[in-house]
């Protein structure tokens, strides 16, 4: 294998030829008030600017158990999958970690479970967490309050980030020259698309009919298809943004407006017209509305009809993430975590396992599976950088790990990771809890070298990916023989699972440093760190293989534990090329990881790492919940999904 050799590389997120945009800022001037009147938004990947992206369904469906021939296999397998075996086998994972008895006796509610109908009490007294806190009343559009300066139109005639589009000018006079360019960079575009993406699928031509909306909506709604979507995951199947909230939103009022809201928030950035902000306030306005009354009705909350408030809540938390500048005070529980609580109760209640008596047998729709696990996401990483809470509910989260041990360790496009590490990391916080109060715990000590132990190897598979990856070093020397010219994986499959595999090495990082104490110089962890630092600089950074997918939350980590120059030099390489694309919520991180850096290595709050290993557990100092408390005081709760 190569030797390693981390480097800063160049954003590519713009047209490479940068005299390009000034000539047709010169040809076609316009006023920034009319942009969205005098030009529009549209896809590279058909010549007629119609939309396309993945085919979706337009209904929920089952996802499929007993997965022997189904038709989720039906993919081509990767280059250097590292494994003989067929789809059919997929349940024999080989890294050991498969439920053990012994850590259920050490930490109840480790294995999977169901919850009793008995304890099902839905309370209606919801707040809703999208209402300003000292007013009460319902507040204009959050972009319209951020101190986000509006993109540069000129120097972003292709958006190729975590919102995929061109800018295609509408003037009938526009030269033969300046369509060939936009030709050419459409053309180049979708021969990316073609070498990377193992599928495009073309939507039908009537998609969002039922909505019913008028030209502005009409406009919204085909940037939230073309643009939005595009830019959320490579695992089409997963996609639930397009292939689920359009057809919820026909049928529910607070969906639609939550959705046409959340596309206004983006377009503003490009398009900031008066009419455009009016618009984006209302629907903001009208879905924050609707929202308390959806909050309060019983129904919601009945397994398999949480759907509509499950879409119009994740829409709404990411709207207020991505407009991080918004927040009011680093002392306030932000909008999006209240929200997640929210959700979290949602799921808890409207949880399909109380219908079933095993929890391998349990089946939900492919929106609750998806979203899910995207939503709690947010919740469960966010905590492993908060304060810690004291543990009441032994089963939280048990969800995560209904259906066999082929369910949970499928990839979902939107979490970027599988269900079960999920579960894993909220089994790791709660561990950390329950040390705080019974430091000298050696049941709850062992039970952290059990889940430290299951993390090794750990087998994640995906559509793209179906025969998991053995080792590490398998998965390297696979993306050693995948690179592009500049040192990135050119292949959906790798890009999946780099990314899968990197919450599995923060996963171990978070152990071995919050629970364990372990110092950031210990060799343990920057064993894994230099692994998730080689892992992190192969992902790109822009164009087709560049989604939300990507997993910031291994990057943050990266950046929290890195000591040497050169893994600093990576994280920042690629932080900040992110800070320049389309707005996401990366900024309040990587300012966080840039003054944690100063503060880490002058606070003296860490053990000396050859010592370490010799102090009993409860001796070592607690340095993560000191960078914890740093952190919430500095910056308050990040978000990091």
């Amino acid at each position: 294998m190569a030797p390693f050799s981390p480097v800063k590389r160049p954003r590519r997120n713009s047209l490479s030829n940068d005299s390009l945009a000034q000539t047709l800022l010169e040809q076609h001037r316009f006023d920034k008030d009319d942009f969205w009147e005098t030009a529009r938004l549209f896809t590279v990947l058909d010549e007629d600017g119609q939309m396309s992206g993945s085919a979706p369904a337009t209904t929920s469906r089952k996802r499929k158990r007993d997965d022997s021939g189904s038709g989720q296999y039906a993919v081509r397998s990767v280059l250097g999958s590292g494994s003989d075996s067929s789809p059919d086998e997929l349940h024999s994972f080989s890294d050991g970690s498969q439920g053990s008895s012994l850590l259920d006796e050490l930490l109840p509610g480790s294995s999977p479970s169901l919850p009793s109908p008995e304890d099902r009490v839905v309370k209606l007294s919801l707040v809703n967490p999208f209402i300003t806190h000292d007013s009460l009343q319902l507040s204009e559009h959050p972009r319209l309050t951020s101190i986000f300066d509006p993109v540069k139109i000129p120097t972003q005639v292709r958006v190729n980030g975590l919102v995929k589009f061109h800018l295609q000018f509408s003037d009938p006079n526009m030269p033969s020259s300046t369509k060939e360019v936009l030709a050419k960079y459409r053309q180049e575009y979708n021969d990316q698309m073609k070498s990377k993406v193992s599928e495009v699928l073309l939507l039908p031509s009537d998609f969002g009919r039922g909505l019913r909306l008028n030209a502005m909506d009409l406009r919204l709604f085909k940037f939230y298809v073309v643009a939005y979507c595009a830019g959320r995951t490579l695992l089409p199947a997963s996609n639930v943004w397009l292939t689920g909230v359009p057809a919820i939103a026909e049928k529910s009022a607070c969906v639609r407006h939550a959705m046409l809201s959340c596309a206004a928030g983006y377009v503003l950035d490009y398009a900031p017209s008066e009419k455009l902000k009016e618009w984006a306030s209302f629907h903001h306005r009208r879905a924050v509305a609707l929202l308390s009354e959806e909050l309060n009705k019983a129904e919601n909350y009945e397994p398999g009809k949480e759907e509509p408030l499950l879409m119009a809540l994740s829409l709404l938390n990411h709207e207020d993430i991505v407009n991080w500048e918004t927040r009011e005070s680093t002392k306030r529980m932000p909008k999006w975590y209240q929200g997640d609580l929210a959700v979290k109760y949602l799921l808890d209640k409207s949880d399909p396992g109380y219908r079933y008596k095993h929890p391998i047998n349990v089946q939900s729709t492919n929106n609750r599976y998806v979203m899910s696990h995207y939503q709690m996401k947010s919740l469960i990483l966010s905590d492993t950088c908060a304060p810690l809470k004291p543990e009441t509910d032994d089963h939280a989260y048990s969800w995560l790990l209904e259906g066999n041990e082929t369910d949970v360790r499928r990839v979902t496009g939107l979490a970027g990771c599988s269900a079960k590490i999920l579960h894993i990391f909220t089994q790791i916080t709660r561990l950390c809890s329950l040390l705080r109060e019974s430091p000298d715990s050696v049941p709850f000590q062992k039970a952290g070298e059990i889940i430290l132990q299951s993390l090794t190897n750990f087998q994640q598979w995906s559509d793209l990916v179906p025969h998991p990856y053995v080792t590490a070093d398998a998965l390297g020397e696979a993306c050693e023989a995948n690179l592009d010219e500049n040192g990135k994986v050119c292949t959906d499959a790798l890009s999946v699972a780099l990314n899968a595999d990197s919450y599995v090495l923060a996963a171990q990082i978070y152990i071995l440093c919050r629970l364990l104490r372990k110092p950031r110089r210990h060799p343990d962890v920057q064993s894994r760190l230099r692994t998730l630092i080689r892992w992190t600089d192969y992902l790109p950074l822009d164009g087709p293989l560049y989604t939300a997918q990507d997993s910031l939350y291994g990057l943050a980590i990266a950046g929290f534990v890195a000591i040497e120059p050169e893994h600093r030099a990576v994280v920042e390489g690629q932080f900040c090329p992110l800070l320049m694309g389309p707005r996401g919520n990366d900024p309040p991180v990587w300012h966080v990881t840039e003054k944690l850096w100063l503060w880490l290595d002058e606070a003296g709050i860490e053990d000396d790492p050859t010592d370490t290993d010799h102090v009993p557990l409860s001796q070592r100092k607690p340095w993560w919940e000191d960078m914890v408390a740093w952190i919430m005081e500095t910056q308050g709760r990040l978000s990091l999904s």
